[in-house]
């Protein structure tokens, strides 16, 4: 045999059974990777990283968003209307 490109394709397909063992070698060893704790910023822009406080702070969040007053000037009834106007 000359070594021509037959062996460079087995030598190939070799090293890639070896990389894909150092790969699960690797991942195996290394374990689960951890979640990184997020904080949540305050009103005063201080960030909170503990759990209930993050959630607290969600809830006081949510809580204003969705517990508004009536709007002054409310969308019109009529959206479908100009929804299928705009689509045309």
């Amino acid at each position: 045999m000359d070594g021509g490109e037959g062996s460079s394709s087995r030598k190939g397909h070799r090293e890639s059974g070896r990389n894909m063992e150092l790969y699960n070698i690797t991942k195996t060893l290394a374990g689960k990777p951890r979640r990184q704790e997020v904080g949540v910023k305050d009103k005063q822009g201080v960030i909170n990283t503990e759990a209930q406080e993050r959630l607290q702070r969600w809830v006081e969040h949510f809580s204003e968003i969705l517990n508004r007053d009536v709007p002054m000037n409310p969308v019109e009834e009529d959206g479908e209307k100009n929804w299928k106007r705009l689509r045309k």
